[in-house]
């Protein structure tokens, strides 16, 4: 017997890592994996490089520096009306050939033979006023071509998000990193990217070559390069880190952004200390660590903690509205270090709540205040202050109602879950598999196969015909005549030896395939409906509405 909990495993596992028959290599990554494979070196300043995986032999582009100088100059034009884009622009291309990332070519090299110039333009980050990011535009384009035109991507090396943040949520002990400039710390073959910048930076001197020498941030084979590198250094590592350690670099980043949970924070500190010495192998700095353990981030250098606000914030949604609102302005108006705690018994404005007797007045702190306020320097101290006591007036109080209720949810609504056909086919393939293995006694290692799939979505299709045409279903059972007025009568439908709803019609004897002849009726409403046009929206790479309806129609779907 096979319990609930199961049935939800087996569906749910599909969203935590790919299937080995998920993943799809082309002729085209191999050949990336082949070049990169071959061409990636440790070099002895410790940085990996590996060259530009091109789709053939290194491709002979045309010279398009005059291109490239008429794009420089449009450039010029916004950078002399903003001096501010001006200054950030400048900044960033200064950083560059500071950290090495891009060298100016020595005269004798120009010239020698046609190059490719790539053009930049500065990017700013929405959500982080003032940080620009300098973009080389690999897809401009001249005389029909461009250089990402001719470089492979290579095949989807990133962890799944899903994945990266359901381990995130095992342990208790949590934290998060970034690497630092990820593209850059690549370096690259630099006789094959060079760019116009003006010398000395200065907008009236003549312009001159520069190269970079990493990968860059706007060619398309860098997002798989990275990807490629970060997993050929914890293969490097294996043997010499420990596994945790490896598993962490391998599997628990999300392109530049690294995630991690572990039970203890013993664990957690001998992790990221391992992680921070596994990447400077190759030069990759971690940085901007934040952690839900005060312990694990005072154990960091400084440098590499995230810049978290040290506010003396309370709770404000524990209290009143009207003294939240008080405490809000107050921190509007001034700077947390500003700030300073007094306790109760060293707190004047204590006595005028309280009250005093005249005796008491007297010998109390009334009229001088606080004994710190008299210091020259005021000493730092750790007070720890307690949590809200439910009895304090000023604590807002909240009544919470709980109500039990058992919520029936049928397979459909599971598959509400997936946002691909294909997927949800392979899994509810393994799901089936899975049940009749489990009569049977016997376990396959085998991939899904072409019958399975079949079966799967004749499921899936029934389930689906089953909530939405419960009453004409039941009435072609019955063999009783269906209302006129009903929306699916004007098909002719009828139930084929599968017991799938199909439109009928007069091409019964066409020469076509039946699926073409009689295809299922799905309701548009419906979600597998909505991904049965997702599907052959992008087979045929989104050319229209009218394309897909055939495309569709074509594989015997009909939606009403």
């Amino acid at each position: 017997m096979i319990s609930p909990t199961e049935v939800l495993k087996m569906l749910e596992s599909d969203f935590v890592e790919k299937f080995p028959d998920d993943v799809n290599i082309s002729q085209d990554d191999l050949k990336f994996l082949a070049k990169i494979r071959k061409g990636i070196r440790h070099k002895e300043d410790g940085h990996f490089e590996m060259p530009l995986p091109f789709k053939s032999e290194r491709p002979n582009l045309p010279d398009n520096k005059a291109c490239a100088i008429h794009r420089l100059k449009c450039s010029g034009k916004k950078l002399k009306r903003n001096k501010q884009y001006y200054m950030d622009y400048k900044k960033f291309m200064d950083e560059i050939i500071a950290l090495g990332d891009a060298e100016r070519v020595p005269e004798q090299d120009i010239d020698k033979r046609p190059a490719w110039y790539i053009p930049h333009h500065g990017v700013y980050h929405p959500q982080k006023p003032g940080k620009i990011r300098v973009v080389f535009d690999a897809s401009a384009k001249f005389r029909d071509t461009s250089l990402n035109d001719h470089l492979l991507t290579g095949p989807e090396l990133t962890n799944t998000l899903l994945g990266v943040l359901y381990r995130f949520r095992r342990g208790p002990v949590a934290f998060m990193c970034d690497i630092e400039s990820l593209f850059h710390q690549f370096h690259v073959n630099a006789c094959d990217q060079d760019y116009l910048w003006w010398e000395n930076r200065d907008l009236e001197t003549p312009f001159t070559v520069y190269r970079m020498k990493v990968h860059l941030f706007g060619a398309a084979s860098s997002p798989g390069c990275a990807n490629y590198g970060l997993k050929h250094l914890a293969a490097e590592g294996e043997g010499s880190f420990d596994e945790e350690t490896i598993k962490f670099i391998k599997t628990n980043f999300y392109v530049d952004d690294g995630l991690g949970s572990v039970d203890t924070e013993e664990q957690a500190i001998q992790l990221v200390n391992e992680a921070r010495k596994l990447c400077r192998m190759c030069n990759l700095r971690l940085h901007k660590f934040i952690s839900n353990s005060t312990q694990v981030l005072a154990l960091l250098p400084k440098e590499e903690c995230a810049v978290v606000a040290k506010d003396l914030d309370m709770a404000l949604g524990e209290v009143h509205v009207f003294v939240a609102n008080r405490v809000e302005r107050i921190k509007q108006g001034t700077e947390s270090t500003q700030w300073w705690y007094v306790t109760s018994k060293d707190n004047p404005a204590d006595h005028a709540s309280r009250g005093l007797t005249a005796e008491q007045l007297v010998a109390s702190n009334w009229f001088k205040g606080p004994d710190l306020l008299w210091q020259k320097v005021i000493t730092s101290s750790v007070l720890k202050v307690g949590e809200l006591s439910n009895s304090d007036p000023e604590v807002r109080k909240v009544q919470v109602h709980t109500i039990q209720v058992e919520e029936q949810r049928s397979l459909l609504d599971w598959l509400q879950k997936f946002s691909d056909w294909l997927r949800m086919i392979k899994a509810v393939a393994r799901l089936k598999r899975y049940v009749k293995e489990a009569k049977d006694h016997k376990k396959s290692c085998n991939i899904v196969n072409l019958q399975e799939t079949k079966e799967a979505e004749v499921t899936i299709i029934k389930m689906v015909q089953a909530a939405a045409f419960t009453q004409e279903i039941k009435t072609l059972q019955h063999q009783e005549v269906m209302q006129t007025k009903n929306r699916v009568s004007k098909l002719c439908p009828f139930l084929d030896n599968q017991g799938l709803l199909r439109e009928g019609g007069r091409l019964t004897h066409a020469a076509l395939h039946p699926n073409v002849s009689h295809p299922v009726i799905l309701p548009k409403n419906s979600h597998v409906s909505t991904l049965l046009v997702k599907h052959y929206h992008e087979k045929t790479y989104h050319q229209g509405r009218g394309i897909t309806m055939n495309e569709l129609r074509a594989n015997g779907y009909w939606i009403l």
